[in-house]
């Protein structure tokens, strides 16, 4: 463990920059106390959310409303090589959660924001006939220009047999969605598709694919009270869920 690493959660932001629709580009780095970045195997995109505390009326300058772009790189001091870089594929930002003044001449704002993948979806629809295995007709429907044009890595598990159809002008995502139903794992044999994006990149691929992967990391959800080490602070579960029971 990195000495410069001090608590668990602990991270350090490098050029924090909002991309505004009038075209001024405007740097937040100081004004930055939190960020929640979120990843979900039922989800398409990232999503998250970032709290400033604004002196400087940034809000009103740029202005903030709701058009912008989010760049930033995320590191964990000592662990550089692990940094998540979203300087150059950036956010969209979609929301302003939240806007108090806790005093005179102080914002504090939450911005929500997503992959722009999501907004390029709702914006676009395919219309197409295609004659091909599904994982390329999905990659093609991903790398597109007319579609969703991305440039992140693409993690696209092989598909059995060909698959004919004519796509009648659909939201992009929705007809991956669609074609999820019927893949088929080519090493697997697998029909549980998920289609998700993580810090890595998009993802179709099997459950099955995800459970042939070695752990990196076991945790616990033992009690955080008394002394604990750096190691076993990061080892522990903050809060978990058992839903529901057996259900016929």
């Amino acid at each position: 463990m990195s000495t410069n690493y001090s608590y668990a959660g602990q991270f350090t932001f490098d050029k924090v920059k909002i991309f505004a629709s009038s075209g001024t580009v405007v740097d937040v780095s100081r004004l930055v106390v939190g960020l929640n970045l979120y990843e979900d195997l039922y989800k398409t995109c990232l999503t998250g959310d970032i709290t400033l505390v604004d002196t400087n009326n940034v809000i009103m300058e740029a202005p903030i409303v709701g058009q912008e772009f989010l760049g930033f790189k995320l590191i964990t001091p000592g662990l550089d090589e692990f940094a998540l870089d979203y300087s150059t594929h950036v956010f969209t930002i979609t929301k302003i959660n939240s806007r108090t003044s806790p005093r005179p001449g102080t914002i504090v704002y939450s911005l929500a924001f997503s992959s722009p993948e999501g907004l390029k979806d709702n914006r676009v629809r395919v219309s197409k006939s295609y004659t091909n295995t599904i994982d390329a007709i999905i990659e093609d429907t991903l790398s597109a220009p007319q579609y969703i044009n991305t440039k992140k890595t693409l993690f696209l598990e092989e598909t059995k047999g060909i698959k004919k159809t004519v796509v009648p002008y659909q939201h992009p995502f929705k007809l991956i969605n669609q074609l999820k139903i019927d893949a088929i794992s080519k090493k697997h044999n697998s029909p549980h598709y998920m289609f998700y994006e993580n810090t890595l990149g998009i993802h179709f691929r099997t459950l099955d694919s995800l459970y042939a992967q070695k752990a990196i990391q076991s945790f616990n959800a033992g009690d955080m009270g008394g002394k604990t080490s750096l190691q076993e602070e990061l080892e522990i579960v903050l809060q978990f869920q058992v839903k529901g029971s057996n259900d016929m």
